[in-house]
């Protein structure tokens, strides 16, 4: 969002042609590597009790888990923002409990460890947010079919909302 934002440097005197090219290089390095790339629902706004905010965030954190090892079949490994209402400490405990239902019950071993971080500092966390802000600009202009969400579309099935 800050790329196509006119307030952010250095990106608010690009053209558009040099955004899309830019865009377009990231996306070619998240080609190359080839990552299974998340992205998580924002929280909606209006969540004010505690409760209501732990499951939404329970909701999508299954969702993203849920959806990713069912299409992969090597080990993932999660990396999540940080958010001030979830705490990582606890998420990381049932997180643990989920790895060890995985081995035991389903005799899984695919779902990973998992991390929190801040966007800013882990490109895989840069990269779900393009996913993620290309995804909700599409379904805001449901009608045009930018080249960059284009070329995430031909990528599937590596990208798994939640």
């Amino acid at each position: 969002k800050h790329v196509y934002s006119s307030h952010h440097e250095p990106y608010k005197n690009w053209s558009e042609a040099k955004k899309t090219s830019f865009l377009m290089s990231l996306i070619d390095l998240i080609e190359m590597v080839k990552p299974p790339v998340g992205a998580m629902k924002r929280l909606p706004d209006d969540l004010t009790e505690r409760d209501q905010i732990d499951e939404a965030y329970r909701q999508a954190y299954h969702g993203c888990l849920h959806s990713s090892v069912q299409f992969v079949n090597e080990k993932i490994h999660f990396i999540f923002a940080l958010h001030p209402e979830i705490s990582p400490v606890q998420l990381k405990r049932y997180h643990a409990l989920v790895m060890d239902g995985y081995a035991q019950v389903f005799n899984n071993e695919r779902v990973g460890g998992i991390e929190f971080g801040r966007p800013d500092d882990l490109p895989p966390l840069q990269a779900a947010d393009l996913v993620a802000w290309e995804f909700a600009r599409s379904v805001k202009e449901p009608n045009v079919l930018r080249p960059t969400m284009k070329r995430l579309l031909d990528m599937r099935p590596r990208f798994y909302v939640g």
